[in-house]
């Protein structure tokens, strides 16, 4: 069973990364720059993916994290 939870925890942890480094290019795109400069605020696609990334990454850092619980079998 600590063998699934690594790894639900390494693709909670590459999921983050894809979803940050896609958040990090929206922000930075033209329509980002354009509704900073309208709004004074980026897109909403950026901000959800920068937000969904931030907290895949935390998930599957407290994946890693945790202790493991030991299971009575009877």
């Amino acid at each position: 069973m600590a063998v699934v939870v690594r790894i639900l925890a390494l693709l909670l942890l590459g999921g983050g990364v894809a979803l940050l480094v896609l958040g990090l290019n929206a922000h930075q795109s033209g329509a980002s720059s354009v509704a900073r400069f309208l709004t004074g605020s980026p897109t909403k696609q950026a901000v959800m993916l920068l937000t969904g990334g931030g907290a895949l990454v935390l998930a599957g850092v407290a994946l890693i994290g945790a202790p493991e619980r030991k299971v009575r079998r009877r």
